[in-house]
């Protein structure tokens, strides 16, 4: 009887939560001038749904078997397509990140190439995307790879992403490992991949991601491989090494592994992985919490049994919990080919009508953003010829959300590697950020949390790479947080003891691309008045955020000040009274983007 009625509870509770909602996808991609195909080439090629220049848009970026990447810039009414590099590439793109591997505050750009060198770029003009290469200077490595999938992480935690991609030299093992390339916070990367037991090697490498499975803070490496050589996880020992537990936890499954789908789906707060394979069958690993894993894909109902490709966990209909899409390689409607599963709440999947009417074409990789800003997830999928690829549009639904996005200060500046944990209604969900996810794909940095009928969140616990905490209550629903760490503990940032941040190349240089901000007095003591810049309207959000940052002689940041109101329109003040004795850059940020400094003398 304890039983039944505990079962009739969690019915209840799922029903109060979410609200009467129709999952329907439209493929628009032509109608807002996106005519894409990625050629005829094995596996495809990825795409990233990040927005590349800072407007609050999702920009879509997609790779090409001959012509290189293919850059579409959202206009908030379509897309206009953009020539961002200085010269072409013809090898076959594979997979498309944008990170900000030197947290000077715009995306730069990481290409996989397959049969050639992989390609950096800086972006050298801030937001105007001027793209460098800086492939060589960087230390990217310079002989001749095989790269398919590629993933940023800070995997030691310095404050400075990282970089793990493998090369897999045709089916010849003997050659085929990871690269595992340190970002040494100067503009150069060293690779560290077999002093740290990360190189992963005679196998043949399709994916990675990073990802917290033992919730440990530190994040670790999931690899999938093919024909049947193992997948690999690495466990990240917090002092620069990795365990190999591939077999210790039941991941280590042995298939023609394409994916690494990284969620949790049954929202107990430990990160699954689904695998896509063969018509064998897909494997959704479940994560017991005790550095196991259980293969549960097909009493979850997502096993499929259909050559599958590029995967990924998203809460399609906002009611709080992780649906999936898998795609396929096959056209036609017999056999299935691409699949959309509705997450039921109870450890099973279903297999709604929710449109993507048009989806069965040869398809191999996806990634899912919010590219009209109305807070349902919509998805891009990249096909082969002689098909276009898809944009998928959610039809939208009555369900609540909140929509995340993070800046580190001492972590690293897009907050890669962060947890987010969200309460609302009674029920507990989690998502964790990744650069670089699934099949060759780059999900939004925006995250979406599903509300159903709740109007608001009732708390929300961001952890940090740092470690730090931010917690914030009580947030209406239908809006988009920009979380700046430390943002809740008035600038103070508690990092963990076993953590080490690199400041002290925060580079003066850097600041050469700040406007200019009026302050006054200077020399000052005790006050500092800030004259708030006019910012135009027309694109993005223009707010200015109310927190001012202060960096030292040598650019070292030395803390935070909220800005307080100045008695005049426009006119604010910062207390540093307590503020050593010394010379200070005072910065201020947009959440567009725009950045301004002053320069003054505290005597």
């Amino acid at each position: 009887m304890q039983m039944k009625r505990t079962l009739l509870f969690l019915i209840l509770l799922r029903a109060a939560f979410t609200a009467q909602a129709q999952i329907t996808y439209q493929n628009v991609a032509e109608t807002l001038g996106i005519e894409h195909s990625y050629g005829t080439g094995i596996a495809g090629g990825g795409v990233s749904f990040c927005d590349f220049n800072g407007d609050g848009l999702d920009d879509l970026s997609l790779a090409t078997e001959e012509d290189g990447p293919r850059f579409f810039r959202n206009t908030g009414s379509g897309f206009v397509e953009l020539s961002l590099l200085p010269q072409g590439i013809s090898q076959p793109v594979k997979q498309i990140l944008w990170a900000d591997y030197d947290n000077d505050g715009d995306k730069d750009l990481f290409l996989a190439i397959f049969e050639g060198q992989n390609y950096l770029f800086e972006n050298t003009g801030d937001n105007t995307l001027y793209m460098e290469d800086v492939s060589n200077q960087a230390g990217m490595p310079d002989d001749g790879l095989n790269t398919y999938g590629a993933c940023w992480g800070d995997f030691n935690r310095d404050g400075w992403i990282d970089l793990y991609f493998g090369s897999r030299m045709g089916n010849d093992t003997t050659l085929s490992r990871h690269y595992l390339l340190m970002n040494k916070a100067d503009g150069t990367f060293e690779d560290v991949a077999l002093s740290a037991g990360a190189d992963d090697p005679h196998k043949l490498q399709f994916c990675s991601a990073f990802l917290d499975f033992n919730n440990d803070r530190w994040p670790d490496i999931y690899t999938s491989h093919d024909k049947t050589k193992g997948n690999t996880l690495l466990r990240n020992n917090g002092d620069g090494t990795f365990s190999d537990l591939s077999q210790s936890s039941g991941a280590g499954v042995a298939l023609n592994a394409m994916c690494v789908a990284v969620g949790d789906y049954d929202r107990d707060g430990y990160q699954d992985i689904y695998v896509s394979n063969t018509p064998a069958g897909n494997a959704l690993l479940h994560n017991l919490g005790d550095e196991t894993f259980e293969e549960v894909a097909a009493e979850a109902g997502v096993a499929l049994y259909q050559t599958s490709w590029g995967s990924l966990f998203f809460d399609a209909d906002n009611d709080g919990d992780e649906d999936l899409y898998v795609c396929g390689m096959f056209a036609g409607s017999d056999p299935v080919t691409s699949t959309f599963f509705e997450n039921e709440g109870d450890g099973t999947f279903s297999q709604p009508d929710a449109g993507f009417e048009g989806d069965t074409v040869t398809s191999f990789n996806n990634a899912t953003g919010d590219f009209n800003n109305d807070g349902y997830p919509d998805m891009m999928v990249v096909n082969t010829a002689p098909y276009n690829s898809q944009l998928w549009q959610n039809s939208g639904g009555n369900n609540h959300w909140i929509k995340i996005r993070l800046e580190g200060v001492l972590s690293n500046r897009d907050g890669i590697g962060s947890r987010i944990e969200l309460w609302a209604g009674g029920q507990y969900q989690m998502k964790y950020t990744h650069c670089g996810i699934g099949f060759l794909g780059q999900n939004s940095e925006t995250l979406i949390f599903g509300l159903g009928a709740n109007s608001s969140a009732d708390s929300i616990l961001i952890t940090w790479p740092t470690g730090h905490q931010d917690r914030l209550y009580d947030q209406s629903a239908g809006q988009t947080l920009e979380v700046l760490e430390g943002s809740t503990t008035n600038g103070q940032i508690e990092v963990d003891p076993d953590v080490s941040i690199i400041t002290s190349v925060q580079e003066i240089p850097a600041f050469a691309k700040f406007q200019t901000l009026h302050t006054y007095p200077n020399p000052a003591s005790e006050q500092v008045f800030i004259t708030v810049p006019h910012l135009p309207k027309g694109k993005g959000n223009r707010q200015i955020l109310p927190t001012a940052r202060l960096f030292d002689e040598q650019g070292r940041l030395s803390g935070f000040r909220q800005m307080q109101p100045g008695g005049k329109t426009g006119t604010f003040y910062i207390d540093i009274s307590t503020l050593p004795s010394g010379k200070y850059h005072l910065c201020v940020y947009s959440l567009s983007g725009e950045r301004f400094m002053s320069t003054f003398i505290k005597p």
